[in-house]
């Protein structure tokens, strides 16, 4: 008999056939109870895609009490003439992407460093790393874009690795003419390497938003933007992260820029890689 139930449910259609009245009662009840939990189903995945819909948490940075060496004088740029033009939308000029303390902080021994540079003549720039002591640490040319941008620069792998615990002094010179010149563009900026303890370390070897935001919540401020800007190279057309990177820069006060191009120098004495609009 319950056979006969299970057949008429399947189909859904009125029994034609003499059944007896308790057998009804349980077949319109258990049809019911399937409505029920159909619109519940129903309901639950309307909700989840309704809360797809909205961007993931925001990435909350939170600067470390830390300041840059106080022999440094600013990171704006020493001569805003020349060949760079401040956009007339941002009205930015060249200037390290960095929290108001120009110093930002890595677990990297080769991290990417990151300047705003508007949209310039220029096709190439002169990169330095020095330690606060004034030695030479790394040294390299750098291929500009075409259009201003925020460009990540890699440090290459035969650089070499900044120390934990030291300071680093980083410069970018635009080149404006055929040579490097004493008068040309500059912009400055900080570094600091510290300890890359085993959760700092899993979190940077996780590619993913969930990384980016705890790093940010305990103020590694490279590894942050880096891996935010891969992420983006990665998925250029998915809005949360523009959000996310926009929130982020206007979170440190660069909201002038937020919304500029990124372009990561992959190899910086020969190519640009892909950038993001």
């Amino acid at each position: 008999m319950y056979e006969l139930l299970f057949l008429l449910l399947a189909f859904d259609f009125p029994p034609k056939i003499a059944i007896a009245p308790h057998f009804w009662n349980v077949y319109m009840n258990t049809k019911k109870s399937l409505c029920s939990i159909s619109s519940l189903l129903i309901c639950c995945w309307l909700g989840l895609s309704f809360v797809q819909s909205f961007p993931a948490k925001a990435v909350p940075f939170q600067p470390p009490a830390r300041e840059a060496p106080k022999r440094t004088t600013g990171g704006g740029s020493r001569d805003e003439g020349q060949c760079l033009k401040a956009s007339s939308k941002t009205n930015a000029s060249v200037s390290p992407v960095l929290p108001h303390t120009n110093l930002g902080l890595t677990i990297e021994a080769r991290p990417t460093i990151f300047v705003y540079v508007p949209k310039t003549s220029a096709r190439e720039a002169f990169f330095s790393l020095q330690d606060e002591d004034k030695n030479h640490h790394h040294q390299m040319s750098v291929q500009l874009p075409n259009h201003g941008g925020v460009i990540g620069i890699q440090l290459p792998y035969d650089a070499p690795a900044l120390q934990v615990g030291k300071n680093y002094k980083w410069s970018l010179v635009t080149i404006c003419g055929q040579a490097l010149e004493p008068d040309n563009p500059q912009v400055t900026g900080w570094i600091h390497r510290v300890t890359p303890n085993a959760s700092l370390s899993a979190l940077n070897s996780s590619d993913s938003l969930e990384s980016v935001v705890q790093l940010a919540k305990k103020g590694v401020w490279y590894d942050t933007l880096s891996m935010l800007a891969q992420l983006r190279l990665e998925r250029p057309n998915d809005s949360n992260l523009a959000q996310h990177w926009q929130e982020l820069l206007t979170s440190v006060g660069l909201s002038a820029i937020a919304t500029e191009p990124v372009v990561i120098v992959e190899d910086p004495g020969q190519q640009l890689s892909n950038a993001i609009e």
